[in-house]
Parts: structure tokens; sequence; C-alpha cells
């Protein structure tokens, strides 16, 4: 999934127009479609104001980041495990010697 794509998903989702978008940048409707469809490169400027009207952070709109926030959920639970696991043994070892 490219950038244009997640815009244009995130978009939708949100129930904005591509003209809607536009006049929030300040820009033409098809000035617009030239940022979801890739066309324009120099989209990188208005991402803060892309991200605010679509209620999200920045990052939020590049798809490469959702392999990361997915490794850091998953990282996040087997810690919690870990603890559980670990306070649980040591909790079974205090009881034995009580």
């Amino acid at each position: 999934m490219t950038l244009g794509e997640r815009l244009r998903e995130l978009r939708q989702a949100r129930g904005f127009t591509q003209a809607e978008m536009a006049e929030a940048l300040g820009m033409t409707r098809p000035g617009y479609y030239n940022i979801e469809s890739g066309k324009n490169g120099q989209s990188f400027a208005k991402l803060p104001i892309i991200a605010k009207k679509l209620g999200c952070s920045i990052d939020r709109l590049f798809p490469e980041m959702d392999a990361v926030r997915k490794s850091r959920r998953e990282t996040r639970r087997r810690r919690r495990f870990l603890r559980k696991a670990q306070y649980r043994s040591t909790e079974r070892r205090a009881s034995r010697w009580v």
C-alpha cells in the first residue's frame, strides 16, 4: 500500500471528499488528487494538515508504520506475559518456604 492509497482509505473512512480535503489544504481538487495518486512529490509539507483533518497522527499515514506498531504491540504483550509468569514462579517459590 502506498501513501496515496492510505490517504484515500482514511479519507473515505472519515467520509470526506477530495474537494473537502483540497479546501482544507488550500488547493484545488485536482491538486489533491495528484497527492493521492502519487503524482505530486511535494505533498510532505502538507502531511501535518492532512493528518489533522483526518484526525490521526502523521505516522498513521504511512503504511510501513503498521508493521512497526504491530511489532511494538506484540513486544508489549510478550513482556507482560513474562512479567506475570515470573511473578507467579516467584510466588510459588516463596509459598514453599512458608
